[in-house]
């Protein structure tokens, strides 16, 4: 008798809880990254080109560049509107100023040219700094500013010359 209910009833139901699993179907989708080039703010360009810029647009730009001859580094800052970051970040990075200057100095990089001009504003004003730190290394700063970015120079001149782990030993007219 037990036998019999035992495969009358628990039969059925072991059927029926292993046809019920379907088992193992496969992996599910994977999520996709959105097509960065139907994104308005990516100035993509095709293969023949069209003479936009490729990569998105940053705040700074960072290459080197020739003054009298000698290799300066040029950060170009030409949005006012992240002066805020530019400032953050020299004050994060305060405390690492004579390590920087002589990390650049063994790039054999002469100075540092900051460029704060708007695009395509051709006369300029300038102003040359020697910044020496506690340890020793210097190296010359020079500020290149229009008159649209004016109180800008002057905002990060003074923060320069504010800054308490370098000294701005002389100011330089001529480059």
């Amino acid at each position: 008798m037990k036998q019999t209910f035992l495969k009358a009833v628990l039969l059925p139901a072991l059927v029926a809880c292993l046809s019920g699993c379907e088992g193992m179907q496969g992996r599910p989708e994977r999520k996709k990254l959105p097509q960065l080039t139907a994104d308005e703010s990516w100035e993509g360009r095709p293969a023949a080109g069209t003479g936009h810029e490729q990569y998105p647009e940053t705040f700074y730009a960072y290459h080197d560049t020739l003054i009298s001859g000698r290799t300066y580094v040029a950060v170009q800052l030409q949005k006012p509107t992240l002066d805020t970051v530019a400032m953050a970040l020299a004050n994060a990075y305060e405390p690492l100023a004579g390590n920087f200057l002589a990390m650049l100095r063994q790039q054999g990089k002469s100075g540092i040219l900051i460029d704060l001009r708007s695009p395509g504003q051709e006369t300029a004003q300038q102003a040359g700094f020697q910044v020496q730190h506690d340890s020793g290394s210097s190296l010359p700063v020079v500020f290149v500013w229009d008159r649209y970015s004016a109180a800008r120079a002057a905002l990060l001149i003074r923060r320069l010359e504010q800054a308490t782990s370098i000294r701005v030993t002389s100011l330089k007219t001529d480059f």
